[in-house]
């Protein structure tokens, strides 16, 4: 079965929601589940469901899981939220280029 036809996962957003939770380093989840949402035209939706994952973020404090988030708005071009993802990132990692190289993108859509 795939994540599209599943009788455990129901849908492609819960099936996505349940790959963040228990593999969160891997893009494919995030950028999946923006585009379920996309397709529907759930922006709001999408934002309430991204907000959903602050305490696995929190309490990982994992600076990749936060770049991940990160890139999940720059998807959707949620400039705002991206950089509050990204100086929790830097924070935690505060010489890696990736998230520099991310927060240039921000200031290249402004």
């Amino acid at each position: 079965m795939t994540r599209y036809h599943n009788t455990l996962w129901k849908d492609q957003r819960s099936y996505c929601t349940f790959w963040i939770k228990t593999n969160q380093s891997s893009f494919t989840p995030w950028k999946e589940l923006v585009r379920s949402y996309k397709q529907a035209n759930e922006i709001d939706k999408l934002k309430l469901a991204l907000a959903g994952f602050d305490n696995l973020l929190e309490s990982k404090q994992d600076y990749f899981l936060y770049l991940r988030r990160a890139k999940t708005y720059l998807y959707i071009n949620d400039l705002v939220l991206a950089a509050a993802d990204l100086t929790k990132a830097l924070k935690l990692r505060p010489f890696d280029g990736a998230i520099y190289n991310k927060r240039g993108v921000i200031y290249e859509r402004n």
